[in-house]
Parts: C-alpha cells; structure tokens; sequence
C-alpha cells in the first residue's frame, strides 16, 4: 500500500513539476533573448536573393490563386538579435478588391512542415483598430499596439484563414466601417506595426536596455546574407517573461495541433505546387529549406544562451532540485 501511495504521490509531483519547469525554462529564453529595433525598406521583387527569392516564388501560385496580386517587397532586419540571423524578405500583394494586403515570408519559426507565414492586414479610414489576421503564430507576437486587432483562428489551411479574415471586414464593412485601398498609405500603416512592436513592449515596461558589453557591429551591406544588429538592444523583464510564457507555451501547442491534422502542412503551401521542369530547385525545396534554416537559427539562440555561465548553473541546480524532490517520495 505504502509503495502505491509513494508511486502516486511521484506521479502527482512530476504533474506539477514538468509544466513548472516548462514555465520557467520557456520564461528564462525569453528574458535571454536580444531584442533589436527593426530595419525596413522596399525592394523590387528581382532583389530578394536566393535561396529567399525560390522559397517566396513556389508559394506565389497559390497565394494568386486566393485572388490576391502581387504588390512589392520587403526587407526585415529580425527582432531577435542572434547571431547568424539572416534577414526577413516578404513579398506583399493586395486582394482582388483592394481591402487587404497580404504578407508572406519563408518561415523563421522553429516549427517542422512551415515554409511560409501569412499575415493579412486591413487598414481602416477611422479611428478604430486595424485588423491584423494571421495563421497559427499569433502566440510569438506577444504584445502590438492598441491600434491593431490582431486574430489567429488557428486553421488547418492558408485558404481557411483567408476566409475568416474575409468575414470580420466583411461585418466591419456592413457596419459602416470603411477600408483603406491606397496601397502606398496601407504599407505605411503596415511599416509602421513593424517598427512599433519594440517600442510597444517598452512602454509596457516589458523591456530593459541589454546591459552586457557587445562590441559595436559591422554594419553590413543592404543585401547581404546576415543581418548586423542594430543598437541599442533589449531584453525583457523577467516578470513580462513570466507573465507572457503561459501564452507561448499554450501557442506552440495549438498550432503544433492544428498541424498535425492538417492533410497537407498548411504553412508549407509551396510544397504542393506540382514537380515541373520549368520549376526552380530552391522552389522544389522550399519546406525543406526553410525547416533548416529555422533550426539553425534556434540552435545558434540555444548555443549563445547555453554558453553564459549563469545559466549554466540554474540549468544544474533546477535539475538536481527536481530529482531531490522526486527522490524524497
């Protein structure tokens, strides 16, 4: 009897103790990460470099295949300050009635099977918030401006998501409201979440100058592979760290979720497109591509955060004090 009770009470210890120390593990990469003000222009679509410019094509049929038409470019220097980082390119394109402009970029998310994000945005004439619409990764945004609304249905499918955006301006629409089509006026709009999802965070008071020496970057080139980091840089309080993992951690898995019964990888629209020989083998790759490059972006923040002693040590000690817990039943 004594022996069953002891298994139970284990049992019911690791319950408490494995989502505690997923909480916490989740917290302390957050309040590790370098956060970096973010670097923004508009390129012609000929200037996205490759292997960016294949994966962006091989999604591009089924994107105009929504009905969308394809507008501009973008360059991205990524929030997260790691190193290695690449930059972000987008290409961008407008709905068939000019209400929506929708934004896709190869995947930088750790999550297997996602080429692409898609984020749909339409801008409203008053005064009222924005409606920011996008697919199973709402959850590593964290915090926006009280400008914006932002919705995630978390979908099997891009199409299925386009549709819910397509209601809610659809009923914004009959009750009044009136959207934005200029398209220069709506990328400003758009530019400008971008650039103030930092600030945002700051005026939270979710954010703290990164106070640890770096030595002052190399700017690098408009095009080059790597992304220079861009001063100064933050990093988030552990209190906001706290508060925000539950929410990242209940995120990762919906989407993980919906993934999983989805028949074809939903953010990976580009490996449906059709073996052809006409196609490109940065096209034909794109999945494949994208995966690995998010891991190595993953395991470059890991190896970083690994290597500081501090955190060396508060991995061993939790560690030893989860086994001398689970030892004592």
């Amino acid at each position: 009897m004594n022996h069953w009770m002891t298994v139970a009470a284990a049992a019911a210890l690791l319950a408490v103790a494995l989502p505690l120390w997923m909480w916490l593990a989740m917290a302390r990469s957050l309040a590790q990460l370098r956060l970096q003000p973010v670097a923004v222009q508009v390129l012609d679509r000929a200037a996205v470099p490759a292997p960016h410019r294949g994966i962006l094509d091989a999604a591009a049929g089924d994107v105009m295949a929504m009905g969308f038409t394809y507008s501009y470019s973008l360059q991205c220097s990524p929030t997260a300050c790691i190193a290695g980082m690449p930059w972000v390119y987008s290409d961008v394109y407008v709905s068939a009635d000019g209400r929506t402009q929708l934004q896709v970029s190869p995947s930088t998310l750790p999550e297997a099977g996602r080429a692409c994000t898609f984020q749909w945005a339409t801008v409203w004439a008053d005064a009222g918030p924005h409606d920011l619409t996008v697919h199973c990764f709402r959850h590593f945004l964290l915090w926006w401006p009280a400008t914006w609304r932002v919705h995630d249905d978390y979908l099997p499918s891009v199409p299925q998501a386009w549709a819910g955006h397509q209601r809610r301006v659809e009923a914004a629409c009959a009750a009044g409201r009136q959207p934005v089509t200029d398209v220069a006026a709506v990328r400003e709009v758009c530019l400008g979440l971008l650039q103030g999802m930092l600030p945002e965070g700051q005026a939270r008071g979710y954010l703290t100058p990164f106070t640890a020496p770096i030595s002052a970057p190399v700017a690098a080139p408009p095009l080059s592979e790597t992304a220079a980091p861009t001063l100064p840089l933050w990093r988030m309080r552990g209190w906001a760290a706290l508060r925000q993992a539950p929410t990242l951690v209940r995120g990762m898995r919906r989407a993980a979720q919906v993934m999983a019964r989805s028949p074809v990888p939903a953010a990976s629209l580009a490996t449906a497109a059709p073996l052809s020989d006409t196609a490109s083998p940065a096209g034909v790759d794109a999945a494949l591509h994208a995966d690995l490059q998010a891991f190595a972006q993953h395991q470059s923040h890991q190896a970083e955060v690994a290597a500081r002693p501090r955190r060396k040590w508060l991995a061993l000690g939790a560690t030893a004090a989860l086994f001398v817990l689970v030892g004592a039943c």
